[in-house]
């Protein structure tokens, strides 16, 4: 049961998180970091999922979760579904809080995508480094997907995806 809860806490914390873009060989593996080829709107996603990164280093689950919308959000994570946010957030907040400290959170592909006028889908693979309260140390690497999706007050997580 520990490992799967590691696991769920780290895809947990790398689909709701993106930490700094570590290098990668692969010239435009990461959108975010060629603005010059994305939209507007897209760039916009792209800020707000660093700024949520940087929330998420900090250990400020609220700040994490003011990226999310209440209403209509889902999750598909590690073999579990979730279809509201309040129970997930709560889960969300335990894992985070069982981190110690990050050592390192590295996206080494982040693919951003509009797929309609007031939707963008961002992917990335995540690998991860980071010490639990407990002192022990743990690497996870996987993939996810976020569905952004534009409201009145801005540019909101509808759904988070991924192993």
């Amino acid at each position: 049961m520990k490992k799967r809860y590691v696991l769920g806490v780290s895809v947990t914390l790398a689909l709701a998180t993106t930490g700094w873009v570590e290098a990668n060989a692969n010239p435009g593996s990461d959108d975010c970091a060629n603005p010059q080829h994305l939209s507007i709107d897209e760039q916009t996603v792209c800020s707000r999922f660093h700024d949520m990164v940087d929330a998420a280093m900090r250990h400020d689950a609220d700040a994490v979760l003011s990226y999310f919308q209440s209403g209509g959000f889902s999750a598909a994570l590690t073999g579990r579904l979730h279809t509201e946010l309040a129970p997930w957030a709560r889960e969300y907040r335990d894992g985070l809080a069982s981190v110690a400290q990050f050592e390192s959170m590295g996206f080494p592909e982040i693919r951003i995508r509009t797929v309609a006028p007031d939707t963008i889908i961002l992917l990335n693979t995540y690998q991860h480094r980071f010490t639990l309260q407990d002192g022990s140390p743990h690497q996870q690497a996987g993939y996810g997907s976020q569905t952004w999706v534009r409201h009145a007050d801005g540019w909101r997580i509808v759904h988070i995806a991924g192993e």
